[in-house]
């Protein structure tokens, strides 16, 4: 009888904690402050015969009483409005609470790639570039966009 008294119990207890969770998820989400996400600069590293890198430096801050975790970063650079580099970087990081973190985002691209925008680069004497993608912080995710372009003296 009392084995079946504590079985009951404890699965209405698991049942009001099913119940709650959504909840507190929701409450969790707005009682955290979403962190920002800028894009400090894009611009070119090194150039050789094959391949070539820009670097972005991205500046993460956390409005909130307590560190977040860096956990994953996604990111796309276009390049004209063509594809030219798009990854995802593992982290184990933390943003300090009321603080900001900084990240540098190497993007390597071989000239193989750039072969698709070259007509209009050409023409335009100019490369446009787009920089989008998300940052991940477990509980919450973040994207982030930078535009810009580079003049070509040809």
């Amino acid at each position: 009888m009392k084995m079946r008294i504590l079985s009951c119990l404890s699965r209405l207890c698991l049942l009001a904690l099913l119940a709650v969770m959504p909840v507190s998820c929701a409450m969790l989400q707005q009682v955290v402050k979403k962190p920002t996400v800028q894009v400090q600069k894009v611009a070119f590293h090194s150039l050789n015969m094959r391949e070539g890198q820009l670097d972005s430096h991205l500046q993460i801050s956390n409005p909130n009483a307590f560190a977040l975790p860096v956990r994953e970063l996604t990111y796309q650079l276009k390049l004209n409005g063509h594809a030219l580099v798009e990854g995802k970087l593992k982290f184990d990081k933390q943003i300090p609470a009321r603080g900001t973190l900084y990240l540098a985002l190497p993007l390597r691209f071989q000239y193989q790639q750039v072969i698709n925008g070259l007509d209009s680069i050409l023409q335009q004497h100019q490369i446009n570039f787009q920089l989008t993608g998300e940052v991940n912080l477990d509980l919450v995710h973040i994207p982030f966009s930078k535009s810009g372009q580079f003049k070509l003296a040809l």
